[in-house]
């Protein structure tokens, strides 16, 4: 039901959260490139990282986002520029 959206240069939370949700009998598919497809999923974990080898969302990949939460999806979203900068 979750899938991990690992954009981290550095790879800090992403591995970290499927480890977490292995422990907790959470099934999850981790990538480290953005999908095509993002509904088959209930939650979405995106991992961006911090600069500089931080990504910052394309408005495809934001509007992908955007309809997924509009269609009763979960985000979780962190990144260290994405907030203020991205």
């Amino acid at each position: 039901p979750v899938l991990i959206i690992d954009l981290d240069g550095n790879h800090n939370s992403g591995p970290a959260i499927r480890s977490c949700l292995t422990n907790l009998s959470v099934s999850s598919d981790y990538v480290t490139t953005w999908p095509l497809v993002i509904t088959a999923y209930q939650s979405v974990f995106v991992c961006l990282g911090t600069y500089s080898v931080n990504t910052a969302l394309t408005n495809v990949q934001g509007q992908m986002l955007a309809n997924f939460l509009n269609g009763g999806g979960k985000v979780y979203m962190e990144g260290g520029d994405t907030w203020a900068y991205n």
